[in-house]
């Protein structure tokens, strides 16, 4: 009775194939946990449905031969990937109707009430799991010795005269020191790297320092940036690059250089290292902690892109989402990138607080410029109020109305809010301009101008991009 099955849960076998085609992101969460769950003597096998397409009978099957009476199955589940999450849910506990079901990730975190009501989730773990899981399986195994009381961070229910009560317990600390986990389970993927184009995908911090209004992150993993050292980080792709031989690494930590001694610690150990294999790696960054010492040594380790989230060239609408970025600041970024050849990946978010067609029109030209001009590449969504966020929590106070309530949509593709000037339809127009128009016609015709405006426009973005106009901050 110590088997346990993690899955990993997904949406639409649109949105799974999708997924497949950009890119086969190995569930990092769950190895993590499986992990851990294996230095406690507990066997693991995890399932991975944004990478495996099963009928109900299948997958039923596919779990019995993983193990007849799992201890535990736990799901993982996002904003988007509710419904199907709870209908996993529903055909586990039919199947395994003595296992105990369990539910983590951003979703169950902040919207446990709802997911506990369903009869067939029996605890939700809410923020990190590490600390967590440990305590509750004992409670599952030794319900009366360990009560549920004992057990931090998680959401239980029982029945009271007809009603079902929702309870939390205390939450549990934030792990401080991430040097103390396991290297993630990476042998546990089904999948395994041989299928993951050769890219080790890490994340080796957590917590987020900033309060972007649109963002979860400091929600869900605390305001105070922890992080992995730097020893661990290398340790950790020394160890796997000689089980599967990748080429590239990802970074998939919020901001790779919040801590910048620690990250040129780690471009100083790859470079150590080149001698015997270089690697291309990618992370994500802010604008504002870019400078031409960092750049250089990033590039001489190897890195061959950053994730800007440049959001909007509204210094207006910067200040109100929480960005605190100055508008130059973008333009220094880019053009230090453009120097040291590495490529930035730029995100935008059309439709935030206080917004207007002329702020959507001039977002979607400057992501355009960029793009056009050789200075990066660009990538635009709409803004979506996920659990969590400080617009979902009060859309009032932001001047945004959520037209949409169907969570299955919250997608960055859709439109969900209005705002007083601009509405769903404004969005869609916007959205399909960037996605489906732009390379066959310069002018969005969102906000009135003129040909002649929009092409005065353009060339002042591409002037600033150039370093060819001082501008203020």
């Amino acid at each position: 009775m110590n088997e346990i099955i993690l899955i990993g849960g997904s949406t639409s076998k649109k949105d799974r194939i999708q997924q497949r085609e950009r890119y086969k992101m190995p569930p990092i969460g769950l190895l993590a946990l499986s992990s851990l769950l294996k230095m406690h003597g507990y066997k693991v096998n995890i399932c991975d449905l944004y990478l495996e397409d099963f009928s109900r009978k299948e997958f039923v099957e596919y779990l019995q031969s993983l193990s007849k009476s799992p201890l535990m199955i736990g799901v993982s589940v996002y904003t988007e990937s509710e419904q199907e999450c709870l209908e996993i849910c529903s055909i586990v506990k039919k199947a395994f109707n003595k296992t105990k079901v369990v539910m983590g990730g951003p979703q169950a975190t902040f919207a446990y009430n709802k997911l506990m009501d369903n009869e067939y989730v029996d605890f939700i773990i809410r923020g990190e799991g590490e600390s967590k899981i440990i305590p509750l399986l004992e409670h599952i195994k030794n319900p009366n010795s360990f009560p549920v009381q004992n057990v931090p961070g998680i959401a239980w229910k029982k029945e009271e005269n007809g009603h079902r009560i929702i309870n939390l317990t205390e939450n549990a600390p934030m792990i401080t020191n991430l040097d103390v986990l396991p290297f993630p389970d990476y042998e546990e993927w089904k999948l395994s790297m041989k299928n993951c184009s050769h890219i080790l995908t890490m994340v080796t911090s957590r917590g987020c320092p900033s309060s972007c209004i649109f963002c979860s992150s400091k929600s869900l993993s605390g305001s105070k940036y922890r992080f992995n050292s730097s020893e661990w980080v290398f340790s950790m792709i020394i160890h796997f690059y000689k089980i599967y031989k990748f080429d590239s690494i990802a970074f998939f930590d919020d901001t790779l250089l919040a801590n910048k001694l620690r990250a040129k610690r780690i471009c100083k150990y790859l470079i150590s290292y080149a001698d015997k294999k270089s690697f291309n790696w990618v992370c994500k960054s802010r604008v504002d902690m870019i400078d031409e010492e960092i750049i250089s040594i990033m590039k001489n380790s190897g890195c061959g892109s950053i994730h800007f989230g440049i959001e909007s060239i509204s210094q207006k609408i910067l200040d109100r989402m929480g960005k605190r970025v100055k508008i130059e600041t973008i333009f220094k970024a880019l053009r230090l990138t453009k120097k040291y050849e590495i490529r930035p990946d730029c995100s935008f978010i059309i439709g935030l607080p206080d917004e207007n067609l002329e702020t959507i029109e001039d977002t979607l030209l400057f992501a355009d410029v960029i793009e056009k001009e050789g200075f990066g590449a660009s990538v635009v969504g709409i803004t979506t109020p996920f659990p969590g966020t400080e617009i979902c929590e009060n859309p009032e106070k932001f001047g945004l109305n959520i037209k949409v309530k169907d969570i299955s949509k919250y997608n960055l593709n859709t439109p969900i809010c209005e705002l007083e000037d601009v509405t769903l339809n404004d969005l869609r127009k916007a959205y399909f301009f960037f996605t489906h128009q732009r390379h066959e016609t310069n002018n969005p015709n969102l906000a009135g101008r003129t040909s002649e405006e929009i092409k005065k426009i353009r060339q002042d973005f591409t002037n600033r991009l150039k370093g060819e106009v001082s501008i203020g901050v």
